[in-house]
């Protein structure tokens, strides 16, 4: 839902911290930027970014909130979600997209989730239920008779560990990659990422 300060083109100064030290982060590992950096890039001063957040652990987590208000609107309720192949590698290809927009989330999240506790119970419990969620929409792909039939239980369990595991370290393994076979290419509309 579109904010009455979106719908009239007006972006909030929250906003646009946010958004710069996303690309901050992007750019440099969040541990490489201070909120001094942030406030340069911004042309504010450093108390006005701490008014809005007065730590880096709060933007990250206003961050996180924003990831999960998008990642929540496309993936939807447990009921929903694909019901074919198609669907299933078109969800896949906007979470790599997704990913490219967060990579320092996912570049970091090792570091993330030990320097900041609340951060780390919050992916944690989003974590399982996005597993939950992996899960379902693998168990449909099998009775729509996509996957075998044969896979019991717990083969899709580690089918749906396999995939998550993928889909959530491919960028930090894409850094320290030797070659081109080793990273995988995602496509979004003929168009790479």
């Amino acid at each position: 839902m579109r904010t009455k300060q979106e719908s009239t083109g007006h972006v909030t100064t929250r906003a646009r911290i946010i958004e710069t030290a996303r690309q901050l982060f992007n750019e440099n590992g969040v541990t490489n930027v201070r909120s001094r950096d942030i406030s340069a890039a911004l042309a504010i001063s450093n108390g006005n970014l701490t008014y809005h957040f007065p730590t880096i652990e709060s933007l990250v987590e206003a961050i996180f909130d924003q990831m999960l208000q998008e990642s929540s609107e496309q993936v939807g309720p447990h009921d929903r979600g694909p019901q074919d192949l198609i669907g299933y590698m078109t969800l896949i290809e906007w979470f790599a997209g997704f990913q490219v927009r967060y990579g320092f989330f996912y570049k970091d999240l090792l570091e993330l989730i030990r320097k900041y506790p609340r951060l780390a119970s919050r992916y944690r419990s989003i974590v399982s239920v996005r597993s939950e969620q992996g899960r379902e929409m693998l168990g449909r792909l099998q009775q729509a008779a996509v996957l075998s039939d044969t896979l019991n239980r717990d083969r899709l369990r580690r089918l749906q560990a396999a995939i998550s595991m993928t889909m959530t370290y491919w960028q930090a393994h894409a850094e320290v990659a030797v070659d081109e076979w080793s990273t995988p290419r995602f496509t979004n509309r003929n168009r790479e990422l």
